[in-house]
């Protein structure tokens, strides 16, 4: 129990971690600050799981640094790609996309970030990683599994809202795209019990509100809250 425990907290702090770099840089190119996650909570599971499997298969060759950049720029290409491949299938639209970048690779990556990501991989595996753990370590037993099992518990309560939630979007999604044809306005009355909560979707990934299906959302959504505001 303590073993699971000890690197499931070490998943939700790189996570943590990955949501924090993840808003920031977001936060500094479009002047605002907006959760960027999937999850309701601050942290980014797929950066966690990319430094999980970034630890696990690249602590041998931590003496190598062009190594580690290579293997890691591969690894994390891997997961990015996955991970957009599996919510495009599952969610029924693109929740990112640098097709508009030059640099682009099928849409789900760009080589900018695999290069900032190679880079990553080179000081969390070489040089970040060792030092935490020191202190990680320092952590007793009976700390790490309490700690363990209640922001488990959180954890699973927000993947299951947040999963609901995107499935209500996907549904919305789905009944607008067989609408497509009809007047916007059409569309618009078809779109009923939207709730204002789906709206952090649309802030988290806006290549979400670029597309007809989800600027249509999107102002139906702005335009309830600004009602209730006015109340």
């Amino acid at each position: 129990m303590y073993i699971t425990m000890y690197y499931f907290l070490v998943f939700l702090f790189y996570s943590f971690i990955g949501y924090i770099v993840e808003m920031t840089a977001l936060g500094i190119e479009n002047k605002k600050i907006a959760n960027r996650g999937f999850l309701t909570g601050p942290i980014i599971p797929v950066f966690g799981i990319g430094v999980m499997l970034l630890i696990s298969l690249l602590d041998n060759f931590k003496d190598n640094i062009f190594l580690v950049f290579i293997l890691g720029v591969i690894i994390t290409g891997l997961v990015e790609n996955f991970t957009g491949l599996i919510l495009e299938k599952i969610f029924h639209n693109k929740w990112w996309d640098y097709s508009h970048r030059k640099d682009n690779i099928n849409g789900r990556l760009c080589w900018i970030n695999l290069i900032l990501f190679g880079i990553a991989a080179v000081i969390i595996v070489c040089y970040f990683h060792p030092w935490m753990i020191n202190h990680f370590n320092k952590l007793s037993e009976l700390s790490v599994i309490i700690l363990g099992w209640i922001l488990m518990a959180l954890f699973i309560m927000d993947v299951a809202y947040s999963v609901m939630l995107a499935y209500k979007l996907r549904s919305k999604i789905i009944v607008v795209e067989k609408l497509k044809n009809e007047k916007i306005e059409i569309i618009k009355e078809k779109l009923l019990n939207i709730h204002l909560h789906e709206l952090r979707f649309f802030r988290a990934f806006p290549h979400l509100s670029k597309s007809r299906v989800g600027s249509i959302i999107k102002e139906r959504l702005e335009n309830h809250k600004e009602k209730q505001k006015n109340r």
